[in-house]
């Protein structure tokens, strides 16, 4: 009996991953905060919402990315690693606000 029963069922050198997600739940977990941040835009949700969108796909980003953290950690590149998840959650911020300021167009149409 296989460890992972998905394993049985799935050809050799096919595309699909019998794991648990993890790329692929990492980049819906970024569509929906995205989503969330234009929706609650929409609903008339104050700006605070950026921050939760924005908190959210840094998390997102953080677990799609962890084991190289860590590798980069390990050989000791501490500030390159710093300064690239500070630019990340900049980009989550600037994306969760372009989405919220969609959202909130739509609502003025």
């Amino acid at each position: 009996m296989a460890w992972n029963r998905c394993a049985e069922y799935v050809s050799p050198g096919s595309p699909f991953s019998c794991g648990r997600g993890g790329r692929r739940t990492a980049v819906l977990l970024g569509y929906l905060a995205i989503f969330g941040a234009s929706l609650g835009a929409y609903a008339g949700l104050g700006p605070w919402i950026i921050a939760v969108a924005a908190i959210a796909l840094a998390s997102a980003s953080r677990a799609q990315y962890a084991d190289l953290y860590e590798r980069g950690r390990d050989l000791g590149l501490v500030h390159i690693i710093d300064s690239a998840m500070l630019r990340s959650f900049g980009n989550a911020l600037v994306a969760a606000g372009v989405a919220y300021v969609g959202g909130w167009a739509l609502r003025l149409i």
